[in-house]
């Protein structure tokens, strides 16, 4: 096996932890289901004053989860390079949009992570801090469809009698990119199905996410795996 292979996979494979550390992270700060967003300043202020440790350690935890947004993009973008290995700007667009996916994991938790450290912090305050932290995390989805849509125009431009990315995985990421849409009208609502608690924002947005992780993950190793013995089955006949 190729040492370029097992990098690629390792990279595919960082979606694994990615979603064990972010279901996690939620958990301990008691966000399963994510607070209100109408909650009083008294009601977010013991919530928490409840979970200070769990806010704490959890919002490491989604940071961290973020972070491996990176190399999950890096391996996206290094298979589209093999699609158009002459000029590749879908391949950056992918690689920049995910680096981007990646910062809007971790600047919210910035906010909770302030709004957790004082312990005697105004409730208004921490309410206004719980806001800044949740509004960015739900609302920031264009650089997410960025990249689902990146990955569709590959799969649409690679015209093989065998694709690397079959062309039901272009149209999938188009339908991912417009069910993440309705997130944007989180800035709109402070209750209801657009709320950042609702079900056309984070119940959509969320498990959507996750069923995209899985179908990437499946199609990248398949394809790996294909271009590896491609690459292989020439050195192994001693050509």
């Amino acid at each position: 096996m190729r040492i370029d292979a097992k990098v690629q996979r390792l990279c595919v494979w960082s979606a694994a932890p990615f979603v064990l550390l972010f279901l996690a992270g939620l958990v301990l700060a008691g966000w399963m289901p994510p607070p209100h967003p109408n909650a009083s300043a008294a009601d977010t202020a013991r919530h928490y004053s409840e979970h200070r440790t769990g806010i704490r350690a959890g919002s490491l935890m989604i940071m961290m989860a973020g972070t491996l947004m990176v190399p999950f993009a890096v391996a996206i973008a290094t298979l589209i390079r093999r699609i158009e290995p002459r000029h590749h700007p879908i391949a950056y667009l992918q690689l920049g949009a995910g680096a981007l996916v990646a910062v809007t994991f971790l600047v919210p938790t910035y906010f909770w992570m302030t709004a957790a450290f004082y312990p005697d912090v105004d409730p208004e305050l921490l309410r206004l801090l719980n806001a800044a932290g949740w509004l960015p995390f739900l609302a920031a989805v264009p650089p997410a469809i960025l990249q689902f849509l990146s990955v569709a125009a590959a799969a649409f431009a690679d015209r093989r009698a065998e694709p690397l990315l079959p062309r039901w995985v272009g149209y999938f990421n188009v339908w991912v990119a417009l069910l993440f849409l309705p997130a944007l009208l989180v800035v709109f609502f402070d209750h209801g199905p657009f709320a950042w608690n609702g079900a056309f924002t984070f119940w959509l947005a969320a498990p959507v996410f996750m069923v995209w992780l899985v179908v990437m993950v499946v199609v990248m190793l398949r394809a790996i795996d294909r271009e590896d013995a491609e690459v292989s089955a020439p050195a192994a006949a001693g050509l």
